[in-house]
Formats: structure tokens, sequence, C-alpha cells
């Protein structure tokens, strides 16, 4: 007789079946993981050799990627272990052994992915100079700290104590913990993109730019739809009838939310990077002029004269993108062969240049010589 377990000739070791749908866990969490190690590897690429240097956001979106690394590892395990197939090919052993995987990888879930939020959060105080946002910033990042602490807190005391990894009747009110958390998760990232309109409303720069900014950080908000989604999934974690296929859903939200957190909050530094593969083929020579009126901003982070440097320095944003208050106009101009592609460290220098130009004038008086001997003679 064929073992339940026996691969079909043809098929990978995953074969997606009604009763066994482990193979869509895989693929989503792996795949995912791939892109969210590219996307971290490309951010220390730029910190050490574009626009360092490293920062604490940084290094919390390092430990947010090899939480979300080993979490990954422990949710393969829990697949290997029965999540994913339904309860008539497993043996009751395993589908306790599966909870307790799967527990541990939840734990890990909410633990990388409070590290996402609170780089994003760090990024943002990195980026300004006024005490009021940076205290608002700051307050934002505890804020998530705080949260991250309690949900851990309230998911490990999910069910009995002696055994919290166990779904059965025990368990009490898993949705509403779940809608609490998702409710304060949603909070955060509506605070941190507030915080980020508050820093660039005032900026003496260009409005395309904003917006440009602006977008590179709403890159998180897909964030919202996406914990909302999985929220709607939660009830395939209590469903005791069949829980370990019945949670397919929710464990692959969880990867898409998990994975696309920390990769966002990488893509607000991206720019320099890309930058890198601009050959400049295709674009001829072109030359561009720009005037902006004065611009005067009561905030100490809009009217530091560093900041427009470090800003860019930062997330980089040319320093050509700001006004210039002293002149009230600036004039651009830029011309580049066909086929000449810039240089990295020419490029970077040139946009942290900021340029005075300085007018002098001369006076002088003249008077006829024989006038002179007159009134020599008298």
């Amino acid at each position: 007789m064929e073992s339940p377990f026996s691969v079909p000739d043809g098929h990978r070791a995953h074969h997606v079946t009604d009763t066994d749908q482990s193979g869509h866990i895989v693929i989503v969490s792996t795949l995912l993981m791939s892109w969210m190690v590219l996307c971290f590897f490309i951010r220390i690429y730029i910190r050490s050799d574009i626009n360092g240097p490293f920062g604490l956001d940084d290094l919390v979106a390092g430990i947010g990627s090899m939480l979300g690394i080993v979490h990954v590892g422990v949710l393969l395990k829990a697949v290997s272990q029965g999540v994913g197939k339904a309860k008539e090919h497993l043996r009751p052993t395993d589908i306790n052994t599966a909870e307790q995987t799967l527990y541990i990888s939840d734990i890990l879930f909410i633990l990388a992915y409070s590290c996402a939020k609170a780089a994003v959060g760090l990024l943002l105080y990195r980026l300004g100079r006024d005490t009021l946002y940076k205290r608002g910033c700051a307050a934002i990042a505890l804020f998530i700290g705080l949260w991250g602490m309690a949900a851990t807190f309230a998911m490990s005391m999910k069910c009995d104590i002696s055994n919290p990894w166990i779904l059965s009747d025990k368990c009490h009110h898993i949705e509403l913990r779940w809608q609490i958390i998702t409710a304060f998760d949603v909070l955060s990232e509506l605070m941190m993109f507030g915080m980020l309109v508050y820093l660039i409303w005032g900026l003496q720069m260009v409005m395309s730019r904003k917006f440009v900014i602006a977008g590179a950080f709403a890159c998180r908000l897909p964030v919202v739809g996406f914990s909302i989604f999985r929220l709607t999934t939660i009830n395939g974690v209590v469903d005791l009838r069949d829980p370990t296929i019945s949670m397919v859903s929710y464990v692959i939200w969880t990867e898409i939310l998990l994975h696309y957190s920390i990769m966002a909050a990488t893509i607000p530094c991206l720019k320099p990077f890309f930058i890198a593969f601009n050959t400049g083929w295709g674009q001829g020579s072109h030359k561009r002029t720009s005037r902006y009126p004065s611009y005067n901003s009561g905030s100490s982070s809009k009217t530091d004269p560093n900041f427009p440097n470090e800003f860019g320095k930062i997330i980089g944003t040319s320093q050509a993108d700001f006004r210039n208050d002293a002149s009230g106009t600036r004039t651009l101009s830029h011309t580049r062969n066909r086929g000449e592609a810039p240089s990295i460290e020419s490029h970077e220098s040139q946009q942290m240049i900021i340029r005075e130009t300085r007018g002098w004038t001369v006076e002088h008086e003249s008077f006829e010589m024989s006038n002179y001997e007159n009134m020599h003679l008298a």
C-alpha cells in the first residue's frame, strides 16, 4: 500500500493537494526571505561605500533581519513536522510538536517585526534636527518597543501556561488579543508617516522632491493593509477541527507582513544605490535652470546650514534640491555628453558642495592733471 507521504512521480517534495498545502508556505517564506536578505545587503553596501556612516537604525534593521531568518528556519521546521498538512496525515504527537515549533516562530515574528518598525522610527529620528521633532520620533520608537514587548508577552501566554503552544479550549480571546495588537500596529505606522510629513513640510526643498521622499517612506503604508488582511485569517489558528491546515493563510500573510516590513525599512535609503547604475546612455547633453524664491522657516532643523548636507547624505538627496536662502535664487547647470557615466565619488561630492558667488563694486575718481598743477601754483 502506498504511503500517504509518498511523492508521485514527476513532482517535487512539496506536492500541493487539498490535504497538503505546506508547499505554499515553503515557497512564500523562502522567496520573501531571500529578497529581504538581498535588500539588507544592499543597505550594508550603501552605508559602507556610498553614504555612511552606519547608525542605530541600521543596527536595529540588521537585528530584525537576523531574527527574520531564524523565524523562517523555525517555520520550515514546523512545516516538516506537519504545519500545512491535514490532521489525517499526522499523528497526535506530530500535531503537538508542530504547534510547539509554530509557537516559537510566532514569537520570533513579533520580535523581528518590532525591529523593522523601530528601524524606521530611528531613521526618522536621524534625519531631523528640530528638538520637538526628535522628541516625537524618540517617543514613537519607545512606543514601538513597548508595543513589541506587550505583544510578545500577550502571545506567549495565550493558552495554558504549562503548555502555551497547545491550541485548545483553554485558549481565550486569541482573536481579541491580535485585534488589539494590530490596532496599535496600524497606529504606530500612521504616526511615523505623520512625523515624516512634519519633517518635510517646512523644508527648503523643491516640492517635487518632497513628494519623492514622502513616496519612499509611503512604501511602508502597504504594511497597514497586510496587517489587516492577516487579522482576517486569525480564525484559522483557533479552528480546532483541523488547525494545522486551516492556519496556512495565516502563516502566509504573516510571512508577507514580516519580510515586506523589513524590506520597506531600507527603501528610503536606496536612491544612492540606483544612482550607481546610471550610465547616462541615450540622455545626450542637457542643461537645466531653475529659480526659487527666498524661504525662511522658524524650525531649527530647517535653518541649520549643515542640515541639508546631513539629510541628503542619509537618504541620498542632492544639495541642489534645497532652496538657497542667501540670494533667493539658484541656477543649476549640468552638462553630460552622450554615453558618459558619472562616477559615484564625483557625483556624491558634487551633491554636497554649496557654491557661493560674491560680487565686488569698484569706485574710482579721475581729474585732469592740468587742474592739479593750477591748484598747486596758486
